[in-house]
C-alpha cells in the first residue's frame, strides 16, 4: 500500500485516511510527509473498541488487545485532524493528547424524510433493523420484549448477521410470537418500513462506544418522524433539545428500562412531524467546522 500511493503522481494538498483504516495511518503519514500535506484521519471506528470492547474477540490485556489499543491511540496522534462522530468521542480523543479532533455527526440519509402520522389503526408496530451486533444490544431488547405479551403489538426485525441466529432461538425461547425476522431488504425500502412503524429501536449494548454514539439507526428514525428508543447515553445530548419526547433514553442498569418505556409509547399518540430540518442544520454546522479546520492547514 504505501509503495503504491508512493508512486501516485503528486503532490497532493491533503491526505485522508479513510474509516475502518485507522491500521494504516503510519503509512498515511508517511504518504502526507512525502507530499508536505496535512493528514485527516477518520477514527470513527477503532480497532480496540471493535475487537475487544464490542465483539470480544480478544482480551483487553492480550498482545492483539494491546496493538489494537496502540493502533488507535497512533492514528489519532499521526493525524492533523480527527474524525470522530460526537462530541463526547471527541473530548476522549482531545484528552488523549490528539492535535485537532473535529466532531462530524453520522447524521440521516437523504431518504430519511418525515412523514405524516397516521392514526393506529392496528397494532403498535416496532422496528428494529441493523445487523445483530454487539453494540445493539438485542440480549437486553428481546428479554424486555418478553414481558410486553399483554401489549397489541407488532415487532419486525430487518438484517442479518451471525448474531441474528442466537437472538432467534432467544426471541423462540421467551415465547414473543409477534416478532417477524426478515433477512436484508434494499435500502431504498428502508424508509417506508420506517414510516410504517411507531418506534425504530437504537442501540442497547453495555460497552463504551455504545455509550457515546449515535447510530445511524437513531438519526434516521428521528429525521423521519418516529420516535427512537435508544439507551442513555452522554451524545444523546447533542440532539435532545432538537427532538425532545421523539427521543426516549433507556437506562439499560434497569432491567425493564425499555418495556416500561414502549409501554409508555404505546399509549400516546405518534403526533412528530419530524425535525428533519433541524437535525440536517446541526449536521451541517458541524461539517463547517470540518471545512474551517481544513482551512486552516491547507
Amino acid at each position: 500500500m504505501l509503495f503504491r500511493t508512493l508512486r501516485i503522481s503528486g503532490p497532493f494538498d491533503l491526505v485522508i485516511l479513510s474509516e475502518l483504516g485507522v491500521q494504516y495511518a503510519w503509512v498515511a503519514k508517511i504518504v502526507a510527509i512525502y507530499n508536505r500535506a496535512p493528514l485527516v484521519v477518520d477514527a470513527f471506528v477503532g480497532m480496540y473498541e471493535t475487537n475487544v470492547e464490542d465483539w470480544a474477540r480478544v482480551g483487553a490485556k492480550s498482545v492483539r488487545g494491546r496493538i489494537y489499543r496502540l493502533f488507535d491511540w497512533l492514528s489519532a496522534q499521526l493525524s492533523n485532524i480527527a474524525l470522530v462522530d460526537t462530541n463526547v468521542r471527541m473530548k476522549r480523543l482531545e484528552r488523549d493528547g490528539a492535535d485537532k479532533v473535529v466532531s462530524c455527526p453520522v447524521g440521516a440519509p437523504g431518504w430519511a424524510k418525515p412523514a405524516p402520522a397516521q392514526p393506529r389503526s392496528g397494532r403498535f408496530r416496532l422496528l428494529y433493523y441493523g445487523n445483530y451486533i454487539p453494540l445493539h444490544g438485542l440480549e437486553y431488547v428481546v428479554a424486555n420484549l418478553a414481558i410486553l405479551n399483554d401489549v397489541n403489538m407488532e415487532i419486525v426485525f430487518i438484517g442479518d448477521g451471525e448474531g441474528r441466529p442466537p437472538i432467534e432461538i432467544l426471541a423462540n425461547g421467551a415465547g414473543i410470537s409477534s416478532i417477524e425476522f426478515r433477512g436484508n431488504i434494499p435500502e431504498s425500502d428502508l424508509i417506508q418500513e420506517i414510516h410504517d412503524s411507531d418506534v425504530v429501536l437504537g442501540v442497547f449494548g453495555d460497552s463504551e462506544k455504545a455509550a457515546t454514539v449515535l447510530a445511524n439507526k437513531v438519526w434516521q428514525g428521528l429525521a423521519a418522524g418516529r420516535y427512537v428508543v435508544t439507551r442513555t447515553s452522554e451524545a444523546l445530548s447533542e440532539v435532545q433539545d432538537i427532538v425532545g419526547a421523539q427521543i426516549k433514553a433507556v437506562d439499560i442498569e434497569d432491567p425493564f428500562g425499555l418495556a416500561i418505556a414502549i409501554r409508555e409509547i404505546a399509549s400516546t399518540p405518534l403526533t412528530f412531524n419530524g425535525a428533519h430540518a433541524e437535525l440536517e442544520r446541526y449536521v451541517e454546522s458541524k461539517f463547517q467546522e470540518l471545512r474551517n479546520a481544513i482551512s486552516d492547514i491547507v
